[in-house]
This record gives structure tokens, C-alpha cells and sequence, in this order.
């Protein structure tokens, strides 16, 4: 009789099927709950389809930030693929990155080919946009670079707009030049709108004859005259022959008659077998557009480590100073990204470290000033994480590739938000602090010229445009709400889970009542509640101390300015230019 018992049982499908079932069952709905909870503690997951973007163009053009070029990568597929499309945000009204609209306007067969590392001049005045140089990604679109042209972007004030090709006036010069990419650009803007391409290295698309070839020169080009002049680097880099790539430059409208060009980060590549050598932050170079002159000068303070493809992005303070912020990064192997950022602030020449990092490290990001005090950052990567197949695949903790910095409070938005009605720029108490205990005139100044230009107008603090003391209040009772968002979140992942375990506890009882149980021995009934009873126990004893771990935030130390200058003369890195009293003339041609 017992034979045939456990004959029938062991035959029945869905006894056996039962039995199997249990711990999968019991494991998928812990994990369903635990998922659901720890969902909400975890950055916002991408939008759609989005994994990562990289080596794109930022700028902005009346109430719209523009994102052109670069490259996507989503969840069908691997690498990356060329962004064919311009993109733009409405930057009139606040949102958040989880939800923000974000306008595409495809190319198509009559606009330019989608690029990575181009170069991108804003001119305003035209309510415009230019791109010169960059590579075609993978190689697709590389019939559609032309020396024809240049590609200009007008924007429609909605968001949208059109591409055409412009002619320079000398497009015989443009029909000679290599065109390069991962150079550093920057653009000037009023009575005289230049663009600047410094540097940069040809494409592996163009031909074995120029692979991947640095060009030691700069070009400009005038956006009002429609006119391309070229000129060497030799003045403002050394060895001769040499040329800038992943380096960074940014317009400084706030000294000299017509501004400065400031060039930030990159590596010095040359045409010979010369070793290569990444910049140094210790000592920056900048050129004078009136003038056709590279100056430069050592900084102080807390100096960033060498690097190159930073996100850079600058903005003048009501008490005369103006600040760049220099985020991220890789070195010049190109296996270490950086989490960091810095604040150069001038006329002092003098460096700050942000006591917060990002929340991954990123290079080839792009950067721009919106909403009075708030930085957008746009995509990047972490080239510490792998090869590229990997990193490509490794889904952007930004919402949709978007990230937000308080450039005021020195800290990251931790809720992603925009504002548009947000206060002007002020410049943060440690600068201030630095000012006033500082004097200009004790600053070393590379030469008389240097200093009078920086030193023309003072830098003055005072109650109307210092960082009030309800700013600053505002800026921790944000940092306080983060906190205690941070906490309730973990609130509700301890009873979302100790509810899901309850709930599963009581399902569970109902399977076992009315499928699982059978007439049996004692001794089996009390092994099967043993085994429950400790199940559930491990599962509460391994969540009381997942939370503790993951609220606390520690600060890393800050860099010494001396440990980045000991590395950096080490190394035998090159200077911008030579240390001498006389600023360097270029050989421009004058127009």
C-alpha cells in the first residue's frame, strides 16, 4: 500500500512540479519586492531606450540649449552609433531631467554628417551656430565632410531651425587645410564674432596619408566677413611641429579690449617621435585677440592633476571676478576618468576644489551655463570601466545623459532639477574669503602687460553682491531636504520590503495549505515550519544593515597644490610657453 502511494505521488505532475517550483517562487517574490523598493534609492534609470552619449557639442542660443553631434549607445545593440539629429532644450521653464521634452531635429540627406569632437563657434548676434572639423563615428557619413563649406546652424527661436553651408570668402584656404578633430574651440561674440579651432588631429577617415596626424596650427575664422585666416602654435607651444589634442579653450569676455582666449587641459602631440605630454594646470595659456599674442601665467591654490576632454564652462561674478569650472576628464593614457571639479577664479589665478564629486566619473562630456548659476552637463564616459564595448554599455547615472551643478553652492543637484527663475551667479564664500584676505598686487605676474590687464578694474565685495547669509542657508536646507529625502527613501525601502516579506510570508502559507500539504507525519509538518522560520529570520537580520551603508557619504580630501606640481615636474611636462618676461607674438596675418 505504501508502494503505491508513493508511486501516485511521485507520478503526479503537479505535485512534482509544486515542490520544484517553491524556492523559485519564494525567490522571485523577494526579489520582486526588493527591486521595487531599492528602485527608489537609485538614481532615475534612463529615459526610453538611452544608455550613454559621448563626445557631443553643447551650446546655448536665446532660451534653448543645444546638443549637436557625439555619439548614443541604447539597449539593442553594442558601441555606439553617430547622432544624426540636433537636439535642443527649452531652458525658459524648469524641469527635471527624468521628464524634460528634448526637441530632435534630424539632418537628413541635406544636412551635415552626424560628427564626434567637432568644433562648434556660437555666434548670437546671428542666433546661430557653426561646426568645423570633427570625424565621422565609425566611419559612416564620411562621403557627406566637405571643404565645400561650413556647416551653419540657425536657430528659429522655438527650438528648431536649419542647416546650410556657408562659403568663406578665401574657400581656396578651407580646400587646403586638414581638417581636424578633438580640437580645442572656442568663439568670441559682439561687434566681432571669431571662431577659434586650435589644434586637434586628423581623422582616420581621410586617408592613410594623414591618420591620425596632430596639426600644429590654429585657425580662425571672422563670422561677419565670412573669412578663414591660419596661423602657427609655435608661439604657444613647444617643440615646433607640435599640436593640441582633448584639449579645452573657453572665451573670457571680462579682461582685455576684446577678451581672451584661455586654453585648458589636452595633451601635447607631436609629428615626430617625441614623446607626448599632457598640460598642466600650474601654468595656462591664453591669446589675446586684439593683439594676436599668447600670454601666460602660473596659477595657485589647489591645482587639478594634468588631464584632457574636460567639461568646461564659465561665468562672470557681480563683484568683478569670473569663475571656470573645469569638470572631469581623462589622463593622457586615456585608462583614468575623473569624478572631480575645479574653479579657477581670475583675476586671482587661483584654484578651488569643489567638496563634492559626481557620481561617476566622466570624459568627453560638454558643458554650458544655463539658468544664471546652474551648469548643464551633457553625457561622457568613464574610461576607467573598460574597453570601449564596455563602457558604451554601462547605463549614464545622469537621467537621459543630463546632469546639474550648483555653481553658487559648489554642489551637485542631487534631484536633477532646473530651475529657471534661479538666482544670479554669485561667486561661493571661499572665493570671497580668498579676495579679501589677498592682494592682487602681490599675485606674481608673468610680465607688467599680464598684470594690467587683470588688475584694471577691482575686485570688490560687498553686501549687495557677496553670498548672502539666507543663500547660503537656502543652499543647506537643500543639501538638509536631500538628506532627509535620502532618509525617507530608506524608510520606505525597510517597509517595502519587510511588507513584501509578510505578504510573501502569507502566500506562501496559502501554497503550502492548499497544494503542498498532505496527510503526514509530525516530525515532516514541523521540518517544513522550521525551514520557514528560517527563511524569514535571515531575510529580516541581512535588511537592518543595508541602509546604514548606503546613507553615509564621505567627502574625499582635497588635492594639494604641491602634489600636483611635484607630479607634473617629474614627468618633464612642457609649459605653455616659455617663462620670460615678454609675451610671444603669434605670426597671424592681420585682417
Amino acid at each position: 500500500m505504501r508502494s503505491a502511494m508513493e508511486s501516485k505521488t511521485n507520478s503526479d505532475p503537479r505535485r512534482l512540479s509544486t515542490l520544484y517550483f517553491t524556492p523559485y517562487f519564494f525567490l522571485s517574490i523577494w526579489l520582486f519586492f526588493f527591486h521595487h523598493a531599492w528602485a527608489q534609492f537609485l538614481d532615475p534609470p534612463p529615459s526610453g531606450p538611452f544608455v550613454r552619449r559621448a563626445h557631443a557639442r553643447v551650446t546655448v542660443l536665446g532660451n534653448y540649449v543645444y546638443i549637436d553631434g557625439g555619439e548614443v549607445s541604447q539597449l539593442t545593440g553594442a558601441g555606439s552609433d553617430p547622432s544624426n539629429s540636433t537636439l535642443s532644450i527649452d531652458i525658459s521653464k524648469s524641469w527635471s531631467a527624468q521628464t524634460v521634452e528634448i526637441k530632435e531635429l534630424r539632418k537628413g540627406d541635406h544636412g551635415p554628417a552626424g560628427l564626434s569632437e567637432e568644433t562648434l563657434w556660437n555666434d548670437p548676434t546671428q542666433n546661430a551656430f557653426y561646426i568645423f572639423g570633427g570625424r565621422p563615428p565609425h566611419g559612416v557619413g564620411s562621403e557627406k565632410i566637405t571643404k565645400d563649406g561650413i556647416w551653419k546652424f540657425t536657430a528659429d527661436g522655438k527650438g528648431g531651425g536649419s542647416w546650410e553651408l556657408e562659403m568663406p570668402s578665401n574657400v581656396d584656404l578651407l580646400q587646403t587645410i586638414n581638417l581636424t578633430n578633438n580640437a580645442a574651440f572656442a568663439s568670441t561674440y559682439g561687434a566681432q564674432s571669431l571662431g577659434f579651432h586650435i589644434g586637434g588631429v586628423t581623422s582616420e577617415d581621410q586617408g592613410p596619408s594623414t591618420r591620425g596626424t596632430p596639426e600644429p596650427y590654429m585657425i580662425t575664422y571672422d563670422m561677419n566677413l565670412k573669412q578663414l585666416a591660419v596661423s602657427s602654435l609655435s608661439a604657444a607651444k613647444t617643440p615646433s611641429g607640435s599640436g593640441l589634442w582633448g584639449g579645452r579653450a573657453e572665451y573670457i569676455p571680462r579682461f582685455g579690449p576684446k577678451g581672451l582666449i584661455f586654453l585648458m587641459g589636452g595633451t601635447v602631440l607631436d609629428k615626430a617621435s617625441e614623446p607626448d605630454y599632457p598640460l598642466i594646470f600650474y601654468n595656462l595659456t591664453f591669446f589675446n585677440p586684439q593683439t594676436g599674442k599668447w600670454m601666460w601665467q602660473k596659477t595657485s591654490g589647489v591645482i587639478p592633476h594634468p588631464r584632457q576632454s574636460v567639461c568646461i564652462a564659465g561665468v562672470a561674478g557681480p563683484a568683478g571676478t569670473y569663475e571656470l569650472f573645469v569638470f572631469g576628464g581623462t589622463d593622457d593614457t586615456m585608462a583614468t576618468s575623473y569624478d572631480d571639479l575645479y574653479v579657477l577664479s581670475l583675476p586671482g589665478f587661483v584654484w578651488f576644489q569643489a567638496p563634492e564629486r559626481s557620481v561617476e566619473s566622466r570624459a568627453n562630456a560638454a558643458c554650458a551655463v544655463i539658468g544664471n548659476h546652474q551648469m548643464l552637463v551633457v553625457g561622457g564616459q568613464d574610461l576607467s570601466s573598460g574597453l570601449p564595448e564596455t563602457y558604451w554599455q554601462i547605463g549614464d547615472r545622469f537621467p537621459q545623459g543630463l546632469g546639474i551643478f550648483n555653481m553658487t553652492a559648489l554642489s551637485w543637484v542631487k534631484d536633477y532639477t532646473y530651475h529657471a527663475d534661479a538666482q544670479p551667479y554669485k561667486s561661493h564664500q571661499v572665493v570671497e574669503d580668498w579676495y579679501r584676505g589677498n592682494n592682487l598686487s602681490a599675485v606674481p605676474w608673468s610680465s607688467n602687460q599680464v598684470r594690467d590687464m587683470f588688475t584694471a578694474n577691482p575686485v570688490v565685495f560687498n553686501t549687495s553682491n557677496s553670498l548672502s547669509e539666507s543663500e547660503s542657508t537656502t543652499s543647506t536646507s537643500t543639501n538638509n531636504t536631500n538628506k532627509t529625502t535620502l532618509s525617507n527613501k530608506i524608510g520606505l525601502i525597510v517597509g517595502g520590503v519587510v511588507g513584501g516579506i509578510v505578504g510573501m510570508a502569507i502566500l506562501l502559507s496559502v501554497v503550502y495549505y492548499f497544494w503542498i500539504r498532505k496527510p503526514t507525519t509530525p516530525a515532516a509538518h514541523m521540518e517544513l515550519e522550521s525551514s520557514e522560520g528560517t527563511s524569514s529570520l535571515n531575510t529580516k537580520t541581512e535588511l537592518s544593515a543595508e541602509p546604514l551603508a548606503m546613507e553615509m557619504q564621505v567627502t574625499p580630501p582635497e588635492l594639494s597644490s604641491h602634489v600636483a606640481t611635484g607630479e607634473l615636474e617629474a614627468r618633464n611636462h612642457v609649459y605653455e610657453l616659455d617663462v620670460t618676461n615678454r609675451a610671444r607674438e603669434l605670426d597671424v596675418p592681420t585682417s
